[in-house]
């Protein structure tokens, strides 16, 4: 019987090599057109680590010298930075707003720019050490309740909001903690860095649940680095500051979103530093998406679809 298929096969081999060398191209296509529309899709769908669909991000902007109504003593960024926090509490008062923060730099969750930098866990001798995405924050100023962080073992993120840090004191995401140390406890547990006159040690204070940096991709190794007002005002304002604003369980963003906007171009003014745009945090993370994975995921997809009806119709 094996001799008689073999006989066959080989009797056939120039139809069935043109067969299996169609089955190797159909095969080697659906890899390479199916696998990244199913990585982004499944990255797509783990959680975030934080409730964006309550979340909203006003603009800063400041007057030019020319500008009327420009104070030239409020132009320093220690001004600046007064004038800021000052419309972040004005933002807290709002009827809407369960909680309002500072939110300064380009790396943040979902943002379109990052800051990293090579940590290793206590103890390890690798040579090198892991890359992890760093979010720097203001202290005492309600950033973990804002962002809506699952809490992890430990300080809450109240807590943590208001922890009195210190120069080398850091908050991890629990991903990140389970990476390095492979643990979700972070009590006694430090990072270092060392080079061949010195070893600094980095204090974990705490944690939060694990945190998606990129909105397509799977969490990966990222820390909380608290910073002081003076820097971050020197460095970010004001063209990368931000107020991030929690509303109220219950609230409909549409229609706060339209009460709010021209609420918060009559009264977001502060010396030179005015309210610019409002935008939900869903929108900032789309126009970050678009940069990166919607333009492959689309055409994947259609290349998928347009395959799938193919395969269908005999092609």
């Amino acid at each position: 019987m094996f001799r008689l298929i073999l006989k066959t096969l080989w009797t056939r081999r120039k139809r069935n090599g043109w067969l299996l060398a169609e089955l190797i191209l159909v095969a080697v296509l659906s890899w390479a057109i199916f696998d990244p529309v199913i990585v982004v899709t499944h990255d797509r769908m783990l959680p975030l680590g934080y409730d964006a669909d309550r979340l909203c991000l006003v603009s800063m902007d400041v007057l030019q010298p020319s500008a009327p109504g420009y104070d030239s003593l409020a132009a320093e960024s220690g001004a600046l930075m007064e004038s800021y926090l000052h419309l972040v509490d004005r933002v807290r008062q709002y009827a809407d707003v369960e909680q309002a923060t500072p939110l300064m730099g380009f790396s943040y969750p979902g943002s379109d720019g990052s800051m990293s930098s090579s940590y290793q866990a206590e103890g390890d001798t690798a040579q090198n050490g892991t890359n992890v995405y760093v979010v720097p924050f203001l202290p005492h100023t309600h950033f973990f309740e804002t962002y809506g962080f699952h809490p992890g073992r430990g300080l809450s993120p109240a807590e943590l909001s208001d922890y009195a840090y210190g120069a080398t004191d850091v908050v991890m995401d629990e991903n990140t903690l389970d990476y390095l140390f492979h643990t979700d406890d972070p009590r006694r547990k430090r990072l270092w860095e060392y080079d061949e006159e010195d070893t600094t040690y980095i204090n974990i204070i705490g944690t939060v649940g694990s945190v998606k940096f990129f909105s397509d991709q799977r969490p990966l190794p990222l820390i909380f680095q608290p910073s002081k007002a003076e820097d971050m005002a020197r460095d970010y304002m004001p063209a990368d500051a931000r107020i991030l604003i929690r509303l109220k369980e219950g609230v409909s963003m549409d229609r706060f979103l339209h009460a709010f906007k021209p609420w918060m171009l009559q009264n977001l003014r502060a010396g030179n530093l005015y309210a610019r745009d409002l935008q939900t945090y869903r929108e900032g993370i789309a126009k970050s998406e678009a940069w990166s994975s919607t333009p492959i995921y689309r055409r994947n997809l259609l290349v998928a679809v347009f395959f799938l009806v193919n395969l269908c119709l005999g092609v």
